[in-house]
């Protein structure tokens, strides 16, 4: 499992974001096919640790 998908767990389980299960589940999908582009995966991993952190506090 990459990091990527390990964040999306993450904020799935946690209920970072109300409402987009489906949209986060999608991305983990296509994730898991090799299918998003490392800027779009830099930029995902970056705004999905804010969130998860923000949320920790």
């Amino acid at each position: 499992m990459t990091e990527l998908q390990k964040l999306l767990d993450a904020c799935i389980r946690q209920e970072i974001f109300p409402g987009l299960k489906d949209e986060l589940e999608y991305i983990k999908s296509r994730e898991h096919a090799g299918k998003l582009s490392p800027e779009t995966r830099g930029l995902l991993i970056r705004k999905l640790k804010q969130a998860l952190e923000k949320n920790g506090r």
